[in-house]
């Protein structure tokens, strides 16, 4: 991975505002402030304002140094890598997420996480935070992922540009982490999360995406009024690719695996450091006041069985004892294992 700011530092040039972004083990991105940047993103280009990137932080990540553990079966730099920088205004967070790739692969299905993918995780909790906390987590296996993890795999389209990507949250009514898909005219009206994919060339694609800091880490964590100058939230995820000779995907993570790997690994989230000058955070309506919920695939509805394989139906799950151990079962995929309450 390339820091280019740590490299300033140890050359001695003269210090710069972003200068805590560096970090010895590579786990911070800085956040810039940005003028000028555009209400709507979803043109097909990307937008100027990420033109002059001289001397800002950003991150690199190639094979095989930056692969997820026995997921690295890449030819080499060029069969797939990924950049990515991030930007901010007092509205949402920008990031630019820009992947070279030779061959591109479409998805086979509205949940398909291995074809060419951008896999990205939210979290208004800062890194260490999200790592270490005893009661903020979603009781599946040992993982990272808390209750305002989001998770977004959005594909690159091979014949056809993407339209949709897959979302993945802890949905408090099904008591469980939940995933469907949802298009881009919903993925505004329901979250004013926008996304544009742009194609540059026949093996490089770039995904604008704007975040209003309101739907961040889900509606209600980073509020109105909040002061973003100098705050962390956390971050991971990187590329799937499959290259259509591979049954499984190879994939390149941030930090070596990403939060579905929980304890006893190293922390897998990474932070998004947000430079001085953002200011206060300022509220963002969305297209709509009522929301259509997202479209769950019936590959991702859960069903639950307890230990002794009963199936407990979902509208008894509430009345079912807090701290029970229950199998959480994807319909058609496999199971994990849930424990209901905090």
């Amino acid at each position: 991975m390339i820091r280019p700011l740590t490299v300033l530092a140890v050359l001695g040039f003269a210090a710069m505002a972003s200068a805590q972004c560096a970090d010895p083990f590579d786990a911070v991105l800085c956040v810039y402030p940005v003028t000028g940047a555009p209400t709507e993103i979803r043109d097909n280009a990307v937008s100027n304002f990420w033109s002059d990137w001289s001397g800002k932080d950003y991150m690199q990540m190639i094979p095989p140094d930056d692969c997820y553990p026995g997921r690295c079966n890449f030819s080499g730099e060029s069969d797939a890598n990924i950049e990515i920088k991030a930007a901010g205004t007092s509205r949402g967070l920008y990031i630019l997420l820009t992947v070279t790739d030779n061959t591109w692969v479409d998805r086979a299905s509205a949940d398909d996480w291995g074809a060419d993918a951008v896999d990205i995780y939210f979290d208004a909790l800062d890194a260490n935070t999200a790592h270490t906390c005893t009661d903020c987590k979603i009781g599946l296996y040992t993982t990272d992922l808390t209750y305002t993890t989001q998770q977004f795999q959005v594909w690159m389209g091979a014949s056809a540009l993407p339209t949709g990507c897959r979302i993945a949250y802890y949905d408090e009514l099904m008591w469980a982490w939940t995933a469907g898909y949802i298009d881009w005219n919903m993925l505004e009206s329901q979250y004013g999360l926008q996304v544009d994919v742009i194609a540059l060339s026949s093996t490089q694609k770039a995904q604008e995406w704007f975040f209003p800091w309101g739907s961040y880490g889900k509606k209600g964590t980073i509020l109105a009024g909040t002061l973003l100058d100098g705050k962390k939230i956390a971050f991971s995820g990187g590329y799937n690719d499959k290259d259509g000779d591979n049954v499984d995907p190879d994939c390149l993570r941030w930090l070596g695996k990403d939060p579905w790997s929980g304890a006893p690994d190293p922390n897998n989230w990474g932070d998004l450091e947000l430079q001085a000058g953002m200011g206060l955070v300022e509220p963002v309506s969305v297209k709509r006041e009522k929301h259509l919920p997202v479209s769950i695939t019936t590959k991702t509805m859960r069903e639950y069985y307890t230990l002794q394989g009963q199936r407990v139906n979902l509208g008894t799950l509430r009345n079912v004892s807090t701290r029970t151990v229950l199998v959480n079962r994807p319909v058609n995929d496999r199971a994990s294992v849930l424990v209901l309450g905090r």
